[in-house]
């Protein structure tokens, strides 16, 4: 397996909610333990490379919070959906600010080219070295009979890599 594909199984394993039954949560939790075990130094070098823009988005989001403001000093925001169940709160930048705005933005991006460059090469290499790179982590599987009959087919989907599948007789 992937070091990506074990990022993936970790993304879906830790968005189940609700599931009923000892041996299945055993097993979710046991996958989880094992990915963060196994990935930690992945998960360092990560937020190394996310530490690269830091300040940037610092400064961005100031940029961004300063023209969304009103005139009464109120905030703008909205709900931008990510998923069925995820939202992403976004400022709204005010209209008769959207020029100002936009030009802010740019000489920001120009301010900290460097660190963005170095940001997307590393990125691009760490990604390249997920999808390609095999990890040591194998998946603890669950037996079809401890997953609930009434899941949802949305968390179906979330531990479908840990069921045990049926191996068909030839």
């Amino acid at each position: 397996m992937k070091h990506q594909e074990v990022f993936d199984l970790a993304q879906k394993l830790r968005k189940v909610k609700g599931l009923e039954g000892r041996d299945l949560n055993y097993e979710i939790q046991y996958n989880l333990n094992e990915i963060d075990r196994l990935s930690a130094p992945l998960i360092t070098q990560e937020k190394e490379i996310e530490e690269i823009l830091k300040k940037y988005n610092e400064e961005k989001k100031e940029v961004f919070k300063k023209n969304s403001t009103t005139a009464d000093g109120t905030v703008k925001t909205k709900k931008l959906q990510i998923s069925e169940t995820e939202f992403f709160e976004s400022y709204e930048v005010q209209e008769e600010k959207k020029e100002e705005h936009d030009k802010e933005i740019v000489a920001l991006d120009k301010k900290h080219k460097k660190e963005i460059t170095d940001y997307d090469v590393k990125r691009k290499d760490f990604l390249e070295f997920l999808k390609k790179t095999e990890s040591k982590f194998v998946v603890s599987k669950v037996k079809m009979h401890h997953v609930p009959e009434n899941i949802s087919t949305e968390m179906m989907n979330l531990i479908f890599d840990i069921i045990e599948k049926k191996v068909a007789k030839a």
